[in-house]
């Protein structure tokens, strides 16, 4: 039986570079000098990988006495050599400095949408600088002025807490560091990667209390929109009917993550699978339209070009179009699965899920909503869906 809304992934590489690697080991002990008794072996150095460094090599032979082995160093593993005895009266030489274990810059979660880039003939706007808000932004917007065509898609989530940032791009590439503001310039100093650190790249920007826009370091015709999606306080509640209109306390933007560790329940009714060994409709007979937010619950499923049969499904998604949020409960053929939600943007007949569980993904399904029912054309699947509001 087929699932009626995993879809497949597209990953594009970013410009920030890896976080992952090692140092390497330590370098080789020094020479013995000449002179009467040997000395003893420098300290073996730790390499860069986790583990017990070996033992340095014991000395050569030398003079009257042969040197002693060098001092065994807790590290990683892989070891300098120990140095080299003399004659009489000389020291043996020291290992090499130890390497560093390789690190990991964050654990941020990308639940930002796939972004293709808008062009646009006209120079790049004016940035004008301001303050930065605390919270999580999405990358929601690319576009390249100057008559620039690039086609590359983006996904990217920064995290930004004080004066630091996390962030977390479409490959998975993954760089932590520190930034201050001057004017119109953003300045970053990385820390992670270690390949990074001593990188400075200095942005322009201008900053609103719910977006950053930033022209590229790399191509100063680009412009990045970066869009607060959970802020420190969220905006005040209305007044209390009657009352003294007294605001009430701000909230959070909804955190998609949440979604997946507190899925709605699946109160659905159980739908037997319908099957067709004909070929789907066609790319582009779903028409789009205004996506309403609720609860919604399946109501029927074909799969095409399908010889399966009594399949059945008891399946309710939560859909937030507000927040461009949603997430679906499913039980397939008796099976509970686990919930698949993440984000989405909606253009035209198009509907693009960004995953965050079961896993993270991005794929393209078509869709037709209407007069509170939704249907969802998945052509990786080979079904059709339709969607009741409750």
């Amino acid at each position: 039986m087929k699932g009626s809304f995993v879809l497949g992934t597209a990953l594009v590489a970013a410009w920030l570079v890896s976080c992952t690697g090692s140092s390497d080991g330590g370098g080789a002990g020094g020479a013995g000098g000449t002179g009467g008794a040997s000395g003893s072996g420098g300290a073996a150095a730790s390499g860069g990988k986790a583990g017990k460094g070996a033992a340095g090599s014991g000395g050569e032979a030398g003079g009257d006495v042969a040197g002693s082995g060098g001092d065994t160093a807790v590290g990683a593993a892989g070891a300098g050599n120990g140095g080299q005895s003399g004659a009489a009266d000389a020291a043996g030489g020291t290992g090499g400095t130890a390497g560093g274990a390789s690190v990991a810059c964050n654990d941020v979660v990308n639940g930002a949408p796939l972004v293709n880039k808008d062009h646009d003939p006209a120079a790049p706007p004016k940035m004008t600088g301001g303050t930065i808000a605390d919270g999580t932004y999405y990358l929601t917007k690319v576009v390249q002025y100057n008559g620039e065509n690039g086609n590359t898609a983006q996904r990217e989530t920064w995290v930004i807490s004080g004066n630091t940032i996390e962030v977390v791009n479409l490959d998975g590439t993954r760089y932590s560091g520190t930034y201050t503001t001057s004017g119109h310039e953003l300045t970053l100093t990385l820390t992670c990667p270690a390949s990074a650190v001593g990188m400075v790249p200095v942005f322009s920007y201008t900053a609103t209390s719910t977006q950053i826009v930033t022209l590229q370091p790399d191509d100063a015709n680009e412009a990045h929109t970066m869009t607060l999606q959970t802020a420190t306080t969220g905006a005040g509640g209305a007044g209390g009917e009657g009352g003294d209109g007294t605001a009430g306390v701000g909230g959070a933007a909804p955190d998609p993550t949440a979604l997946c560790t507190s899925p709605p329940s699946n109160t659905a009714p159980q739908i037997d699978d319908a099957y067709s060994t004909s070929a789907m409709p066609a790319s582009g007979t779903a028409t789009g339209g205004s996506l309403e937010g609720g609860t919604y619950f399946m109501t029927a499923i074909t799969d095409y070009e399908s010889g399966d049969s009594g399949g059945t499904h008891k399946d309710t998604m939560v859909l937030d179009a507000g927040a461009s949020t949603f997430v679906v409960v499913e039980v397939n053929g008796g099976v509970v699965k686990p919930p698949i939600a993440g984000t989405f943007v909606a253009s035209g007949h198009t509907f693009t899920q960004n995953l965050i569980c079961p896993q993270e993904a991005t794929g393209v399904v078509e869709y037709t909503s209407a007069s509170g029912e939704l249907t969802i054309y998945n052509y990786d699947a080979k079904s059709v869906s339709t969607w009741a509001k409750q």
